[in-house]
């Protein structure tokens, strides 16, 4: 059975990959969709899955865009599937970039105010542009601060 994200539907529920501690079910009728991040950048690979109870509470998941199951899902070149976070949508649509954040800030209640001010058209185009500046940076922000993503797996001449 497989529901719209590529994800298993049992009775009413999804079964999503839970990132790192494993799987997650959540009630397909609350579930807003997946973020999908860079399992690679220290950063994100840190962030993401420290709020993952949080967003569960607003029905939202997480997975690396690394999974087998998002690859597959979302078809895009290396560059491009790494380039932004993501949140895939019940529907297999996708919000992008800035605007994962401010969807997320929408569902927290003590950050709505943020949220507000995030779609303000002056501050906007700020948070664009520092989102975009961060997520350009995002590995070498990473190496700065000491935070290591997945590591490749260096083939050796024995795995060929």
């Amino acid at each position: 059975m497989s529901g719209a994200s590529g994800a298993a539907t049992i009775k009413g529920s999804l079964l999503l990959g839970g990132g790192v501690s494993g799987l997650v079910y959540m009630d397909s009728s609350t579930w807003l969709g997946v973020v999908l991040y860079d399992d690679l950048c220290g950063f994100c690979r840190r962030w993401i899955p420290f709020w993952k109870r949080t967003l569960a509470l607003r029905g939202l998941s997480i997975a690396p865009l690394q999974t087998p199951w998002v690859r597959n899902r979302l078809a895009l070149s290396e560059a491009e599937l790494s380039r932004d976070l993501r949140l895939l949508l019940p529907d297999g649509r996708q919000i992008i970039g800035a605007d994962v954040y401010r969807v997320v800030l929408q569902r927290i209640w003590c950050a709505y105010p943020l949220y507000l001010l995030a779609v303000m058209p002056l501050v906007r185009r700020f948070f664009d542009w520092a989102y975009r500046n961060v997520a350009d940076n995002r590995l070498l922000i990473s190496e700065s601060c000491g935070l290591h993503g997945e590591r490749r797996r260096v083939r050796s001449a024995t795995d060929y």
